[in-house]
């Protein structure tokens, strides 16, 4: 599958599910930009549903870091799969991003 989809779950809340790799980032990039003019001051993706990821899905996961933190929006990811975290760590971005740590443990967004 090289499709991914970020679904809206409740007020603040997102879910992506597909792939989140080379192939399928280009497809969501821009989506995010929607949220962000939203008026929604919080915001938390959920990564529970992603499939299989890569660097590229990581380098997604800062640039929207980055454009949430430009318009003072807090962003946050939740349930990042292994692969991402491990990414994630080799990279040295655990202590950087906003992963919900506590979350990691609660079962994905249904």
């Amino acid at each position: 599958m090289n499709h991914v989809q970020l679904v809206r779950v409740s007020p603040g809340v997102f879910a992506l599910h597909g792939d989140l790799n080379f192939y399928s980032v280009p497809g969501i990039e821009g989506v995010f930009e929607n949220l962000l003019s939203a008026d929604e001051a919080e915001i938390t993706i959920d990564l529970g549903e992603v499939s299989r990821s890569d660097s590229a899905g990581l380098a997604l996961l800062v640039e929207w870091w980055k454009r949430a933190q430009r318009r003072g929006i807090s962003l946050h990811f939740s349930h990042l799969p292994d692969q991402l975290l491990e990414i994630a760590r080799i990279s040295n971005l655990l202590p950087i991003l906003p992963f919900d740590r506590d979350k990691s443990a609660t079962p994905p967004l249904q």
